[in-house]
């Protein structure tokens, strides 16, 4: 018979057993073995030879499945070998493992003799266990009556993999077996089983007290069972035998949740008995399962309880109430947003922004008006988060009449739920009797008006209001305009009414005319120098001293030298210096301060220079103040600006600031200021700390960044207009609503010392930075047009610094790495920009998630970020996903650990996906479990544990259990271990959990993991390894479970896991507590250690992956 290709290329690879390898290195000719000849060489395998050839052996036969034929023939030959008394126990162990993938009834007498020999039957009877039909169930069933001890415990497992209904009355006999593993065994064997039969067995079990807990867990996984496969009586009935006194309170509990399962109504009258129950343990979780109880009448039978309920129970209740969102409960809640006692009537408060409808805004807005600390911050909390339907006309009605308290609270609310159209409402109130209505209308109207209030607003300005009333108005003047795009919409109506405006409120108009600048601006204020008014004048002067760009120097110079008035040229001179500062080149810098220099004739005008100068933090500057010093009428006063000049250059050009003091110290005849001057000397020589430069530098300038936007759109790449831009650390968000908006999501502001003085530097030096990630959101984009994200960066103070670029959309996140690992320019160079195109299939959904990743030291660093956007729409013609067709999906869930999950999850990330067969896409959201989507996923990773935040419902449990027992694949990272405190089934599923009456850990520090014994495809090959993090000390849990890694305590020298696997249903789970922080995670042998136990719960072969 022609052996099938399959087997041919398997029997070529076996010649690899042979030693088909010269000495010389050369590859031997492959000897032409048949199969026979192929599994002799195997007989011989031992336990101590290379394995490498062994799996590739186990790879093809597993590729002859595909194939009926071959692998009835690979199965057979297997049989063969296995029967065979010279064959070694390590082939025999190898033949059932392969016997697990392709074996079939012919195979099962074999194997049945097996089971008789200690060495042999436990393998034996794995391979029974993966051997569908009758023949290997029926001798398993046999095997009941003649095992014992760890060999019988383990039939017993067999068949309850199997769910054999056939052996239940066998398996409920070894209940009473004196070996507690078999009778464990037993009861978890029934409870997979999960028929009648089987719930009758467990219900009617006795066990000895500490198999308690394995007796309850059977019964309740008989229960889900039972559930899953429609008998919804009887799994309650058995729900109900676990719900006795005597039970402890987990297992009660989780009786109590999978009644709610079958028998919402009973689960409900036991939750509702509970809910004044002394024992937290049950209160607790019985509060859980009441959130999750669906339907009107269970919100009813919940409401009716209130009443009865001590105030820290019903503060409980409300807030289980407003969890589940049902606005029946609302009445019962807003009776008690009145009572006494502020824990329940913060709950309430609190509550009513889930509950409440726009018949609840007169309550709350009473509340805010009047209320105080904690009830007041709830009802205005509430006020934003209303979402039924009218909630924004109810407070558009209250804004135009009543009492000013609750009208000015309704006018902040419509603020905060960034109400757009409440704009006219508000441009009503504008006019309003009460000071305090007017100034929250004018402030709300900054925030939220829209272009169409802006005239109103400038007759507002106009007006002339004081006080809060007249800060609110600029404020929202130049918030409003500063949304308009065009600058002749924001400057020409300010013009208009700066004519014929009363000199009293020319000032606020010729400031707003400042901080718009351009001509027009320039002309306006230019033509109020010469005005009657003296005050408009000086007002005039003081603008063209705070303008945007140099456009007034002449101006300023020409007053500084020719004004008659004292003040207008002590302004005039410090805004010609100011401009001074910002100039481009030290030569330009140089020729104005030459310029004002001749102005210091008299010593009123040299002490005006030098008062001007000691702002100037430049070295030009530095060097004229110092020229005065020679001048004994203004000596005192120069060496004051010299000084000031001095300290200032410290934090951005310390070399110029070495000759200049070291002069004056060597001839100053003041002790004092030759003493200062060696002060500032000796700290310039030193290396700068990096902290706390240019501080100014971070506030946010509106003419800056627009200079800068107006720069970046004169270079634009052809067919592309800018959408965005953001100068990182002043800036945090740019765009109009219905256009590209981009905003920072994760990132802290700063400024780098030394890094310059000219506003061309300024825009480079002023970051956004964090330590694993900085992250921007870019939203509104149109699916139809083409996008490029520009940015800038720079290693200004380490030289150490290399980044990636990332963007992500959807939910779980798709990504593409934009640019891979990076070193950014250091400071002896120039800051660099990049531009990369954003790909169609993530823009597509118009938003996309920009991540730029740290893979050096110390931390990420942005300078500037901004969006390119095509100026022709094009149809999309991408694919949906951008997955390698040979990557293995991982889906990452976290989002709300009590650890600092935005530094530990890109980490994370990078560690796993170093196994290029790895694609793993993140979740912030761990109620995304109740997704079909997860069934996507080969692999999970739980990387989330907060008991702050309720942890998801029912419907996301069942559906995350069921993807775990079906076979999908979980990795459970450091705190994981306690993620679903209320869940007893999560005992089951992560193997051990969280116990918080334990000790939590010892403290943070270095510590050796060591790794046991056990051969195991993630541990093998690798050796101990020494980490810094918390060695968790506080699992608990009695599931069989595999340890793989463990830590001895330096606190009490006792040895605890770190590391360990088990099974879940048809599912692998990989569980390490290992991972506390960021740097946790970043050694080689703790990414290796996930990397593989990830690979391993996801199915993939090899573990590790082929180097």
């Amino acid at each position: 018979m022609m052996s099938s290709p399959r087997i041919s290329v398997l029997v070529a690879l076996v010649g690899w057993f042979a030693g088909a390898v010269t000495n010389a290195g050369a590859e031997a000719p492959a000897a032409a073995l048949s199969l026979d000849e192929a599994l002799g060489l195997l007989k011989s395998y031992n336990y101590d030879q290379p394995r490498q050839p062994v799996a590739a052996l186990e790879l093809l036969i597993a590729r002859t499945t595909a194939d009926p034929q071959a692998k009835g023939d690979v199965a057979a030959r297997l049989g063969a070998l296995l029967a065979d008394p010279a064959t070694s126990l390590a082939a025999k162990e190898f033949v059932c493992e392969q016997l697990l993938v392709v074996g079939d009834a012919q195979q099962v007498p074999t194997l049945a003799k097996l089971l008789d020999d200690p060495q042999t039957t436990d393998m034996a009877r794995r391979a029974l266990e993966g051997i569908p039909g009758e023949e290997s169930l029926q001798t398993l069933r046999s095997a009941l009556g003649k095992l014992k001890g760890s060999a019988l415990a383990g039939a017993a497992n067999s068949l309850g993999a199997r769910r054999d209904a056939q052996s239940v009355g066998a398996l409920a006999k070894l209940f009473g077996d004196a070996d507690e593993e078999v009778a464990s065994a037993a009861a978890r064997a029934l409870g997979r089983i999960g028929t009648t039969d089987a719930a009758a067995a467990l219900a009617k079990a006795t066990m000895a007290p500490k198999l308690l807990g394995v007796l309850r867990d059977s019964q309740l996984r008989c229960a889900q069972n039972l559930a899953k496969d429609g008998n919804g009586a009887a799994a309650a009935s058995l729900c109900r035998s676990c719900l006795t006194a005597d039970t402890p309170a987990q297992w009660r509990m989780g009786a109590l949740s999978g009644l709610a399962e079958v028998d919402k109504d009973s689960a409900l009258q036991i939750v509702v008995d509970l809910l004044d129950a002394p024992d937290f343990a049950l209160y607790r979780p019985a509060l859980r399962i009441a959130a999750g109880l669906p339907g009107q009448r269970a919100t009813e039978v919940l409401t009716k309880q209130l009443p009865d309920l001590a105030p820290a129970r019903q503060a409980d209740l409300i807030d289980i109430l407003a969890e589940r969102g049902d606005r029946s409960a609302a009445g019962a809640v807003t009776q008690l947003a009145g009572t006494g006692d502020e824990a329940v009537r913060v709950a309430a408060l609190r509550a009513l922004g889930s509950l409440g409808d726009a018949s609840t805004v007169d309550l709350l807005l009473g509340l805010a008006a009047t209320g105080a600390g904690s009830s007041q911050e709830a009802a205005r909390a509430s006020l934003t988060r209303l979402t039924a339907p009218e909630v924004d006309r109810a407070l558009m009605t209250v804004v135009a009449e009543g009492e000013p308290g609750p009208r000015v609270e309704a006018i902040c609310a419509l603020t905060a739920r960034n109400a757009s159209g409440a704009t006219p409402a508000l441009l009503s109130a504008v006019d309003d009797g009460n000071p305090a209505v007017r100034a929250a209308a004018l402030s709300a109207l900054g925030v939220i008006g829209e272009a169409g209030s802006y005239a109103r607003l400038l007759q507002a300005l106009v007006a002339g209001a004081e006080g809060a009333e007249g800060e609110a108005a600029s404020k929202a003047v130049l918030a409003v305009g500063g949304r308009m795009p065009d600058l002749q919409d924001r400057v020409g109506p300010v013009v208009a009414v700066l004519k014929g405006a009363p000199a009293e409120s020319k000032p606020a108009l010729l400031a707003t005319l400042a901080a718009y600048g351009g001509p027009q601006a320039l002309a306006a204020v230019r033509a109020c120098l010469t005005e009657g008014s003296p005050d408009v004048q000086t007002e005039a002067v003081r603008a063209l001293a705070s303008w945007p760009d140099a456009a007034p120097a002449d101006d300023l110079l020409g007053l500084a030298r020719d004004s008659k008035e004292a003040t207008h040229r002590t302004l005039a001179l410090r805004g010609y210096l100011r401009l001074v500062a910002q100039a481009g080149t030290k030569e330009e810098r140089v020729a104005m301060l030459q310029q004002v220099r001749s102005l210091a004739a008299t010593t009123a005008t040299k002490n005006l220079l030098l008062s001007g100068l000691a702002g100037v933090a430049d070295a030009a500057a530095l060097d004229m103040a110092l020229s005065f010093m020679s001048d004994q009428d203004v000596h005192a006063e120069a060496a004051a600006a010299t000084l000031k000049i001095a300290k200032a250059l410290l934090q951005s050009d310390r070399d110029s600031v070495l000759e200049p003091m070291k002069r004056l110290a060597a001839t100053s005849k003041d002790e004092a200021i030759a003493k200062e001057a060696q002060a500032l000397y000796a700290e310039a020589l030193k290396q700068p700390s990096g902290n706390g430069a240019r501080r100014n530098a971070l506030q946010p300038d509106q003419a800056r960044s627009e200079a800068y936007r107006k720069a970046l759109t004169e270079r634009a790449p052809e067919g592309y207009h800018l959408a965005c831009y953001l100068d990182c650390g002043p800036d945090t968000a740019d765009g109009k609503e219905g256009e590209p908006t981009l905003r920072l999501v994760d990132g802290q502001p700063y400024v780098w010392s030394g890094g310059g003085a000219t506003d061309d530097l300024l825009r480079q030096i002023t970051i956004s930075y964090a330590g694993e990630q900085v992250t921007f959101a870019a939203a509104g984009l149109d699916p139809q047009r083409e996008y490029q994200v520009g940015f800038s960066w720079w290693d200004y103070d380490h030289d150490t610094r290399a980044q990636s670029v990332w963007a992500s959309a959807g939910l779980p996140a798709r990504r593409a790495k934009l640019l891979d690992k990076t070193n950014l320019p250091p400071a002896a160079e120039k800051p660099v920009e990049k531009l990369l195109p954003l790909p169609r299939d993530l823009t597509a959904e118009g938003a996309v998630q920009l991540a730029f990743r740290n893979e050096g030291a110390p931390n990420v660093v942005v300078s500037e970020v901004w969006l390119w956007e095509s100026d022709a729409q094009s149809e999309v013609k991408v694919a949906v996903a951008t997955d390698k067709p040979d990557q293995t999906r991982v889906l990452l869930v976290t989002g709300v650990d009590l650890h600092n999950w935005r530094e530990t999850t890109p980490v994370l990330v990078a560690q796993l996906e170093k196994d290029k067969r790895l694609r793993v896409e993140v979740v912030e959201d761990p109620n995304f479990l109740v997704s079909p989507k997860i069934r996507d996923y080969p692999g999970m990773v739980m990387h989330w544990m907060n008991w702050e935040v309720p942890a998801p419902g029912e419907d996301a449990r069942a559906n995350f259990r069921k993807y775990v027992e079906d076979g999908g694949g979980l990795v459970l990272v450091h705190f994981a271990c306690g993620a679903f405190q209320d869940w007893p089934e999560f005992r089951n599923i992560a193997g051990r959990v969280w116990d918080p009456k334990l000790r939590g850990h010892d403290p943070h520090g270095e510590f050796q993991v060591d790794l046991t014994e056990v051969d195991h495809p993630i541990t093998r090959g690798l050796k101990a390894f020494s980490t810094i993090d918390e060695l968790y000390t506080c699992l608990t849990g009695d599931k069989p479970i595999e340890v793989l890694a463990t830590a001895t305590s330096k606190v009490d020298q006792k040895v605890y896991p770190m590391a360990f696997v088990h099974e879940c249903g048809k599912g692998r789970v990989f569980h390490c507590v290992l991972g506390h922080d960021a740097n946790a995670l970043k050694p080689d042998a703790v990414g290796e250690l996930f990397r593989r136990g990830t690979a391993w719960a996801a199915k993939l072969e090899p573990v590790a992956e082929a180097q």
